[in-house]
């Protein structure tokens, strides 16, 4: 049984396969990313479109494909993926109803393309990829299931999925190469 966490307005909540949003949840304060009908929570979303803006003068492509879920959305990618591809394929690369990061609202999954395998992990090669990987810090994101870290954050890699976390936050993660699992571990948060 996972636990339901108490702070899910909190930027740095933890959700995962053990920790899930109260079932009520729904963030009060989601607006439109920018180029995108894709959503996230108001500073998430000031944020991400500061990292869009960054890439673009960079000459980098980047496209949100899905940011905030409802647990009607999350149910139905959770069902589909089972339906695909099985529960144990499902469990490494979707997240189980209200133990998405998605419907926090602080999660985004971009890429270098709207149409066809635009969620691979073509992504990592591609120069939003790239991008995400030297510069997301910057603007408070992170790469939440990095390649090396699949034994610590239970889920495969996705070099897609930015999470937010506040510039403070993701420079510490970006220097010290820690998983938001390992920073809430050693710091009891």
């Amino acid at each position: 049984d996972p636990e339901i966490i108490s702070n899910p307005n909190e930027i740095t909540a933890l959700v995962n396969k053990t920790h899930q949003i109260p079932e009520d949840y729904i963030p009060n304060d989601l607006v439109e990313v920018i180029d995108s009908h894709q959503k996230l929570r108001k500073e998430a979303a000031l944020a991400y479109n500061e990292f869009y803006q960054a890439a673009k003068q960079k000459g980098i492509t980047c496209y949100a494909i899905s940011g905030y879920r409802t647990n009607e959305m999350q149910t139905l990618y959770w069902k589909r993926q089972v339906a695909i591809n099985g529960e144990e394929y499902a469990s490494q690369y979707s997240a189980y109803p209200l133990r998405s990061e998605h419907q926090l609202g602080l999660a985004i999954d971009v890429s270098y393309q709207l149409t066809g395998d635009r969620l691979t992990c073509k992504v990592a090669s591609s120069e939003i990829g790239k991008f995400i990987i030297s510069d997301g810090y910057k603007y408070g994101f992170i790469l939440r299931y990095p390649e090396d870290k699949i034994a610590i954050t239970n889920y495969g890699y996705e070099p897609w999925h930015m999470r937010y976390v506040g510039k403070e936050l993701a420079k510490k993660l970006y220097e010290s190469q820690m998983t938001l699992e390992e920073y809430v571990k050693e710091n009891h948060v």
